[in-house]
């Protein structure tokens, strides 16, 4: 087991019981030694919630201490085959181990695993199917056909218990603008110009505008829109501030595989200014 996560386990430990030993004789500092009994006689219940504190914290690190173990050694095709055995195996799904699971499937390039976790979860758990149907659609994102990505994301944004439904409705658009969508592309732009008026995320907003702007052809009231947009984001944020919020945003595993769009994005907004 990893020494770096066993010494930050131990020092988690002896920061908790210093601090309850601090806590446990504050009255005695603060009183003397005769309110002691007194004090803790009438507030007992706060030692009790400390131990149970106490004790929780430590069974789920020991629960998970091979877990993060392997993460610490980054050892990524072992967290795999981890997480899949307590998914697919024991049944165990949780929101960590499957945003952890979605995560390790994409540093490891593995698409196809991604599948296979959304089918699952369609299957036995529609709760986090639907939680996460933004990040098992990465996927069908990376693919150049437009069937597949259209009828997932169409299906995802249809449910009303996904999260995140201005990126799920861009998604879709995108979809439907890729070669091969035809007579989609109407519905594309009438769903993106919807949006630039419902989304209050700044880089959503402007990758919409952006998409908007490079399909709309002389359609002269979407050229409209896209500049009321532009002119709207310059308004509020500078070249740096806006940098700040494009990096911050990348921490987002849909917006991180989107960087070069957004890159493009960028440069359109500012360049445009010039």
């Amino acid at each position: 087991m990893s020494l770096k996560f066993k010494t930050i386990f131990i020092f988690f430990n002896i920061l908790l019981v210093v601090s309850f030993v601090c806590i446990l004789f504050m009255p005695f500092f603060m009183l003397g030694w005769d309110y002691v009994k007194v004090f803790w006689t009438a507030n007992w219940y706060l030692a009790a919630v400390f131990v149970i504190a106490f004790l929780v914290l430590n069974a789920y690190f020991l629960h998970n201490w091979k877990l993060f173990s392997l993460i610490e050694k980054e050892d990524w095709k072992e967290v795999r085959r981890y997480l899949e055995q307590c998914i697919y195996e024991k049944n165990k799904a949780s929101r960590q181990t499957v945003r952890i699971l979605i995560n390790t499937c994409i540093v490891l390039a593995d698409t196809a695993g991604l599948e296979k976790l959304s089918r699952y979860l369609e299957q036995k758990n529609s709760r986090f199917s639907a939680f996460f149907a933004l990040e098992l659609g990465i996927p069908y994102i990376l693919q150049e056909d437009s069937a597949a990505p259209e009828a997932y994301f169409a299906k995802a944004v249809a449910n009303p218990k996904t999260r995140k439904k201005g990126w799920l409705r861009w998604n879709l658009a995108f979809a439907r603008m890729k070669e091969g969508a035809g007579n989609n592309s109407e519905k594309a732009v009438a769903e993106l110009a919807a949006l630039t008026e419902k989304t209050k995320d700044p880089v959503l907003l402007l990758l919409t505008a952006y998409l908007l702007d490079s399909h709309a052809g002389t359609r002269g009231d979407i050229k409209k829109l896209t500049t009321g947009v532009c002119d709207t984001l310059r308004r509020k944020y500078t070249r740096s501030a806006w940098q700040k919020i494009s990096q911050q945003s990348r921490n987002d595993l849909v917006v991180l595989i989107l960087s070069k769009l957004l890159d493009d994005a960028e440069k359109w907004l500012f360049e445009n200014e010039e």
